[in-house]
């Protein structure tokens, strides 16, 4: 197991759902079955945020959800926009959560 892989697992207590790369800006976001979505500096190897997932965070387009869920919701997809500025994640439900990666400040 490499130093990498090792943080990783180490960063994620439940199973990895989602990996999304953007070579060119050494970022890796991953995304997990319980909610939590990080995101990785390739050419330094190490996690420069984490976020968990809340039901009170999570969106329909653009009106809140008023959705429960009885466990965190599952990250089925991640991925970086805008020169890694942005990150979007999807939950299996199709409700989404965008965080600007400067600040960690949800923004709808």
């Amino acid at each position: 197991v490499d130093v990498e892989e090792r943080a990783c697992s180490d960063a994620h207590a439940a199973d990895i759902s989602c990996i999304y790369m953007l070579k060119n800006m050494n970022a890796l976001v991953t995304g997990d079955l319980e909610g939590v979505v990080c995101l990785w500096d390739l050419e330094a190897g190490e996690k420069l945020m984490s976020i968990q997932l809340a039901p009170e965070d999570l969106e329909i387009g653009a009106a809140r959800s008023s959705v429960s869920f009885a466990s965190r919701p599952i990250v089925s997809q991640v991925c970086l926009l805008d020169r890694a500025r942005l990150l979007l994640a999807v939950t299996h439900e199709g409700k989404v959560m965008t965080v600007n990666t400067s600040t960690g400040r949800t923004l709808w």
